[in-house]
């Protein structure tokens, strides 16, 4: 306890002298005992003061415990303003600590306890209100027992919703083979052949109406991977404001049947959009799309290949809503990993492929021995395990060249074991100077794991299930997405 001083009793009478004179204004509770008016106004605190405040309470008992010993060292003054802390209200006890906190640091010590129990008690109101709100929205919020998706391909979206514990109600795709793959895989869900604004049948009316007979009464989440060739850089004739134009009429009519199922009676609970991260800028300046959708495409981080368990470096736009939260797709957990432990085989392969790689570089170096300048770039290539994600299996068989620093084309899109690739595209890797990916190693590329690629036993080529796997969004990124929506969480 600080000891009473003649300062200390010196502070207290000037603050209750300033009580009298009415230089310090307490408000109207003080009327018949300092003749303050009523409607003067109160004072502006630092602080919100509430009078079942148990901070003021406390201090006030604090206040009441140091004047009451002050006292009986026989000061008056303190004797006096015990007097009056424990008859004002909680307001003019703090105005008056925040008076007398000027001259003394005792007082200044009050009104910081004071402070710092409101500041602890408005922090834990704050969360308890957040956490109610929470509660609330997790109340008030539906979830989805079913999918829909449009531009469905292969069914790298319905993979990801059966790794979720989701089945399909509908999936819609104007291409014939990609339906019966997906059909053999996702046998549940209508399969529509439809070109989605051509004619009557694939138009947003009849589109809708087929897919609200497919859901039923059940709640359901609508995704759609409108075609991103037009926009991708993997498409060396893209350009986002003239050759992505049909990309873009495909993305207004997802964003019109949108609009039209939720106007309807059974809307969707949340929706997704997946697209090439190049398609953000045309999207965000469309006249025709919401403001809503624009503010999602611009806004919405995008979301990486590698941070849900998969071998490649691929980045993708997904905007989406959940009731009316922002759908963002947090990282899985999954640790990024590399090509060699997606292919934990590939290093032994590598070792027993020795002979035969040697002899295909042996010919390249005898045919252009000037095509790779560096003479280490040449013995890299017969040292090191890569997958080439170009479709070609003998890089620089040709003459491709490679200068000194830099590889050329033919060899820029090699990746060695300790790396992750880039994007699938309708290209098959390869294991360079050995042989192709096998449909099950694609497959593990992208994440479909065990899929059926001969739907009833037929033969379907194998450009068309390149193609399929290249546009298909990996099952991984999409059960992320899912999940993420029935835990309930979004911005």
């Amino acid at each position: 306890m600080v000891e009473i001083t003649p300062i200390m009793a010196d502070a207290f009478d000037r603050a209750w002298n300033l009580v009298k004179e009415r230089r310090f204004e307490l408000g109207g509770v003080m009327e018949g005992r300092m003749g303050v008016p009523e409607e003067e106004e109160a004072v502006d605190t630092a602080v919100s003061v509430d009078e079942s405040d148990h901070c003021c309470e406390k201090v006030r008992q604090e206040f009441k415990d140091f004047l009451i010993r002050a006292a009986s060292k026989g000061d008056k003054t303190a004797e006096t303003i015990n007097w009056l802390v424990d008859g004002v209200s909680c307001e003019e006890l703090y105005a008056l600590i925040e008076k007398m906190a000027h001259t003394h640091p005792r007082a200044r010590e009050f009104l910081q306890s004071w402070d710092k129990c409101s500041e602890e008690n408005n922090m834990l109101e704050m969360s308890n209100d957040s956490f109610e709100d929470a509660w609330i929205m997790a109340k008030s919020t539906e979830f989805p027992e079913t999918i829909v998706t449009l531009y469905s391909g292969m069914g790298g979206v319905e993979q990801g919703a059966k790794m979720v514990g989701l089945p399909t109600a509908y999936s819609g795709e104007m291409w014939a083979d990609a339906m019966r793959v997906n059909h053999a895989n996702h046998p549940e869900g209508h399969h529509d052949v439809v070109e989605f604004g051509a004619g009557d049948y694939g138009s947003v009316e009849a589109v809708a109406a087929r897919i609200l007979r497919a859901v039923g009464d059940r709640k359901y989440h609508l995704h759609g991977s409108p075609p991103c060739q037009a926009h991708s850089k993997a498409n060396p004739k893209a350009n986002i404001y003239t050759g992505g134009a049909e990309g873009m009429d495909q993305i207004r009519w997802y964003h019109d049947l949108l609009m039209h199922l939720q106007q309807g009676d059974n809307p969707p609970v949340s929706w997704s959009m997946e697209e090439t991260e190049e398609a953000r800028t045309p999207i965000s300046h469309d006249d025709h799309l919401s403001d809503e959708f624009k503010r999602l495409s611009a806004e919405t981080p995008l979301v990486q290949a590698k941070d849900h368990g998969l071998p490649q470096t691929r980045r993708r736009m997904l905007i989406g809503q959940h009731g009316e939260k922002d759908l963002i797709v947090p990282p899985s957990g999954d640790k990024p990993i590399t090509l060699g432990e997606a292919y934990p085989h590939a290093e032994q392969q590598f070792i027993d492929n020795t002979s035969r790689r040697n002899q295909i570089l042996d010919t390249m170096e005898e045919r252009f021995p000037d095509a790779i300048e560096n003479p280490e770039d040449r013995q890299f290539l017969r040292d090191n395990p890569l997958v080439n994600m170009l479709d070609s299996i003998s890089p620089g068989r040709g003459g491709a060249k490679w200068p000194r620093g830099k590889p050329g084309f033919g060899f820029d899109h090699m990746y060695g074991l300790d790396r992750q690739g880039h994007s699938l595209t309708h290209k098959r890797p390869t294991f360079a100077y050995d042989r192709p990916f096998t449909d099950e190693e694609v497959a593990t590329y992208q994440g479909f794991g065990d899929y059926d690629l001969s739907p009833s036993g037929m033969k379907i080529p194998r450009a068309s299930i390149n193609q399929m796997f290249g546009n298909s969004v990996a099952p991984p990124v999409a059960a992320a997405m899912l999940r993420h929506i029935l835990s309930g969480g979004a911005t």
